[in-house]
């Protein structure tokens, strides 16, 4: 989980670094690119715009992936510090995915990732419709490459694929 902010104008960085380096110190060395680990970097909303200061923010892709990458350079010129899960390595579990699925109101179907090779080597086009939705959930969860990417899920939404107008709207 990572926040996100926008309008930045006061930048926080929390780090497990020495104590002897204070905030003005940690802020320069971010400013300079000595702190590039962004799963510890926060950015506190200045003036104007949607406050997102309490916003906590998973960013699921694949880091080869074209659309992620796009996804992920969206993320941070709005102001989002949150790491990329690599839903390879880390796969979604049975239960994120039934949690996911019903906060996003989308047909469990939207969160297969229809063109790739693995939905195609198991023929899910045609025994899909024929499964239910916990072996849905299961094979999902198998192999994460079977799940649509990127993945962007908040407190209150889940936006499957990268839709560039339908993330703006977080950061409206």
């Amino acid at each position: 989980m990572g926040r996100c902010f926008n309008h930045l104008s006061i930048v926080i960085i929390l780090l497990k670094v020495k104590k002897s380096i204070g905030q003005k110190e940690k802020i320069e060395k971010f400013l300079h690119g000595d702190i590039i680990n962004k799963d510890i970097c926060y950015f506190v909303n200045g003036s104007g715009g949607n406050n997102m200061a309490d916003m906590e923010v998973l960013f699921i892709g694949y880091p080869k992936c074209s659309t992620c990458q796009k996804a992920e350079k969206f993320l941070r010129a709005h102001g989002c510090a949150a790491p990329m899960r690599d839903i390879k390595t880390q796969n979604p579990t049975v239960e994120e995915l039934r949690t996911w699925h019903k906060k996003s109101g989308l047909p469990l179907k939207r969160f297969f990732n229809t063109s790739g090779m693995i939905y195609r080597d198991r023929g899910l086009k045609d025994t899909l419709p024929e499964m239910s939705e916990e072996q849905q959930y299961a094979a999902l969860a198998s192999d994460g490459m079977l799940v649509k990417r990127p993945l962007l899920i908040t407190k209150d939404r889940v936006l499957v694929g990268f839709r560039e107008a339908e993330w703006a709207e977080l950061f409206a």
